[in-house]
């Protein structure tokens, strides 16, 4: 018995098992952040007020997290405010 399955369902199957398979970003604390940029952990919150590191997400209500790449790719790029590494981004 030969099972025929549209052209259309089988892409979604196919991104769906994708989708499950994706790498997921990992995600750091301010805690964490300050480690990597050795400062503490009030000043990280300081830098996000004032819009000189990249934007964190906020997770669980209050608490924010970061995507670990991004705060290092941040870093390689010479730690610009928020506004130029986002169009340093967009440009990616």
């Amino acid at each position: 018995m030969v099972i025929s399955i549209e052209e259309d369902k089988l892409r979604e199957i196919i991104s769906d098992e994708l989708k499950k398979r994706a790498v997921k970003p990992e995600l750091v604390t301010a805690k964490q952040v300050a480690e990597m940029l050795q400062i503490g952990v009030t000043t990280v919150y300081e830098l996000k007020s004032a819009g000189k590191i990249p934007a964190s997400l906020s997770t669980l209500g209050r608490t924010n997290r970061w995507v670990r790449k991004e705060i290092l790719d941040w870093i390689d790029a010479g730690s610009p405010n928020r506004q130029k590494w986002e169009a340093i981004k967009s440009c990616r």
